[in-house]
């Protein structure tokens, strides 16, 4: 992401950055690593033992939900440290060409083993071949948290489908990401208040939504927004849509 420029042409200057700011960069960063490190070792182990038929099921289970826990953990660090950068608005976000159908599949292998070892229905709709204009780390990250979060409240035996379009808008085209879950509904009390980084709960407690929050500041830096809807087989889907010039290629 770059920074905008002055009004004399210039780049524009920072302010400077609280103690307390840097000191959460600086803790997010190194929280990050050492999951990283974590993870990667459970990805070790789980290479290791995976193919094994002497490993007792339990043991397979914990290193899932280890695996899915740090990924989640890595998750939150992440939101916490990026939307701190993204609610600066000489920010941007740095469009690169990008295999969205690529990126799309790569997300959800990451989720398919953790936790439900195939007793959550997990799908993907996509063209073979889909080119997209965009930041494919923030793109990647809109995925991550939108997937977390269907997986975390769809039951055993649920679904859950991410699918990804082109839709022609206005002379352009915009990239459209939805991702849905059938499990139980959101409250329409929450509805007004989904996206953004407080929001009081039914029981008049103060949440921080900064997943949610994470991928409204993503996508309005494409241009675009983030909505709740829902269909006859989801009764909640989350649709994104980024105005970034995209182009679907032959296979």
């Amino acid at each position: 992401m770059s920074s905008s420029t002055g009004p004399s042409g210039g780049p524009r200057p920072k302010e400077p950055r609280s103690p307390l700011a840097e000191a959460t960069s600086l803790l997010a960063h190194d929280l990050n690593n050492q999951l990283a490190l974590l993870l990667a070792n459970l990805e070790f182990l789980e290479e290791i033992f995976g193919g094994r038929s002497d490993v007792d099921p339990d043991v397979r289970e914990t290193m899932a939900t280890s695996q899915a826990a740090l990924q989640h953990m890595m998750t939150l660090v992440r939101n916490m440290s990026d939307i701190g950068r993204m609610e600066d608005p000489g920010l941007h976000p740095a469009p690169a060409p990008t295999d969205v159908a690529r990126l799309v599949r790569a997300v959800v292998r990451e989720h398919r083993p953790l936790h439900d070892r195939g007793s959550v229905e997990l799908r993907v709709e996509s063209a073979e071949a889909l080119r997209a204009d965009a930041d494919a780390l923030l793109v990647k990250r809109i995925v991550h948290n939108l997937l977390a979060n269907a997986r975390r409240f769809v039951e055993r035996g649920g679904k859950v489908r991410v699918t990804a379009a082109l839709e022609e808008v206005g002379g352009g085209r915009d990239l459209v990401l939805t991702v849905s879950n059938n499990g139980p509904p959101i409250p329409v009390e929450r509805h007004a208040t989904l996206f953004d980084k407080y929001r009081i709960n039914p029981d008049g407690r103060v949440a921080r939504g900064m997943g949610l929050y994470f991928c409204r500041l993503a996508s309005e830096a494409h241009g675009g927004s983030i909505s709740l809807s829902s269909d006859a087989e989801f009764p909640t889907v989350f649709t994104v849509r980024l105005a970034c010039g995209a182009r679907a290629v032959p296979a």
